[in-house]
């Protein structure tokens, strides 16, 4: 068997896909994770939010299952995020607080949240924390 002449292997086209994909991978596949890792951090606060809503709003209408705010927050966010991810000292209830200034009192939620560390979008945006807030009027 002769060895390959440079000529050959200049010409040859075995292993164009495999160089092609690894060139192509370095860029793809973080800008990929990244994209993933972008609408987890927003599905998290959309579910925050909503969390907020429903817990001012049942703690204004003192309804029973409200008694304890805080845990209802954290309940009512477990049924939506993995369990742990939300503890009662995130958790923030304001009772006879004015809402954005409008007559009457009202009662407002708070939720912070310091999303984790190993994170793979850059330094800026790790262990990035949001904080969401609702307010439900109680009446005048």
């Amino acid at each position: 068997m002769k060895p390959p002449r440079l000529r050959d292997l200049v010409r040859g086209r075995r292993g164009t896909a495999a160089l092609d994909f690894a060139m192509v991978s370095i860029v793809f596949l973080p800008l990929c994770f990244g994209i993933i890792e972008l609408g987890l951090m927003l599905w998290v606060q959309n579910t925050l939010q909503s969390t907020a809503e429903f817990t001012a709003r049942c703690a204004a209408t003192e309804n029973t299952a409200c008694s304890n705010a805080q845990q209802y927050a954290v309940d009512t966010a477990t049924q939506y995020l993995p369990s742990g991810m939300v503890s009662t000292g995130d958790v923030t209830v304001w009772y006879q607080a004015s809402c954005n200034g409008a007559p009457g009192s009202a009662v407002i939620v708070t939720i912070a949240h310091t999303f984790w560390e190993s994170s793979i979008l850059p330094p800026p945006y790790q262990s990035l924390t949001t904080s969401v807030s609702s307010c439900f009027a109680t009446g005048p």
